[in-house]
């Protein structure tokens, strides 16, 4: 498929799919356009991500994670996830933040790639995922990292600000900033000679269904730690959708059950007595997250096909909009 015979017609059924908010329409425009023809002889920024996929099989390959100790070895899987995801977060500080008017969105540069890092790290700390052939843990890294990564911040935005993520359209976009939905500038220049507003239209929607379908029933919710903690375990191996070795999703399926435990002896211990609803509303917000992030992986496959970013890393799994 070229883009030479894909037309996107605004009035068609596919539109209506990705975007049924009349707010949003899709901003790519059929490539008779001159604006498209630019951008296409404009030569692309290779960025060599090599270095970055050698440190991360360096940490995936490792036999044990980091930075434990006794206590740790007496916790069950969910604990020890929640202890790592906890250990992390205490050294960043996400109370003294300051709002940004404008999110310049970055190339790949050190911070990405220490997300990336510290991503890896957590996932290290699941005996099931250290048990896996390191082409396997790649393959799920990249699935997954960006979803993980989003979702975090959503959850640091309602642990921080509570139901202003909704109310007040707060969220935290980075360690030490926040910002609010309702005047908010996103600097796509670094990435892309289309217009901001264009750049919007294609990605904004996503920015809204996530405060929508997934920030308030949190803030609403309030979950503890540990059901935090569980739903970005579920992020991971519910539904990967990439093709895996028989061991591998047998491995993952094993993981989910023993989690599924873990919490379920966690509200028992806590005297929490009927919390079936709890956990539907748990996995509800995991669910809206993989449809919000396969709505995504479309439209980057539409902006790939019609050539829309102006870099391009040595790997592309590893860039994400």
């Amino acid at each position: 498929m070229t883009p030479e015979n894909v037309q996107l017609d605004p009035n068609s059924d596919y539109l209506d799919e990705i975007a049924p908010d009349t707010s949003y329409k899709l901003a790519l425009e059929p490539v008779q356009n001159s604006h498209l023809y630019q951008s296409l002889r404009n030569p692309k920024i290779l960025i060599d991500v090599t270095p970055t996929i050698l440190k991360l099989k360096t940490v995936l390959a490792s036999s044990m994670p980091p930075l434990i100790n006794s206590d740790y070895f007496k916790m069950n899987t969910l604990e020890r996830m929640q202890f790592a995801l906890w250990n992390d977060l205490s050294k960043r500080k996400f109370r003294d933040i300051k709002f940004e008017k404008v999110i310049v969105v970055e190339i790949p540069n050190k911070k990405w790639e220490n997300d990336l890092l510290r991503i890896a790290t957590w996932l290290l700390h699941s005996e099931h995922f250290r048990m896996l052939p390191l082409e396997e843990k790649m393959a799920i890294f990249k699935k997954v990292w960006m979803r993980w990564r989003k979702f975090e911040k959503w959850l640091i935005s309602v642990d921080t600000f509570g139901q202003k993520v909704y109310k007040e359209n707060v969220f935290v976009s980075c360690n030490y900033c926040a910002a609010n939905l309702n005047n908010i500038m996103i600097d796509y220049s670094n990435i892309t000679d289309r217009p901001n507003d264009e750049m919007n239209q294609l990605f904004g929607r996503q920015i809204h269904r996530m405060q929508r379908e997934m920030a308030k029933p949190l803030a609403d919710m309030a979950p503890s730690t540990i059901e935090m903690t569980y739903m970005l375990c579920q992020l991971v191996w519910n539904g990967l959708e990439t093709e895996l070795e028989n061991y591998s999703i047998n491995v993952g399926e094993a993981f989910l059950t023993e989690i599924s435990e873990n919490l379920h002896e966690h509200y028992a211990h806590q005297n929490i007595s009927n919390y079936a609803w709890r956990l539907q509303k748990l996995m509800k917000i995991v669910n809206s997250v993989r449809e919000i992030e396969r709505e995504r992986e479309e439209m980057m496959r539409l902006c790939e096909l019609f050539d829309v970013f102006k870099i391009r890393l040595s790997d592309k799994d590893l860039f994400v909009c």
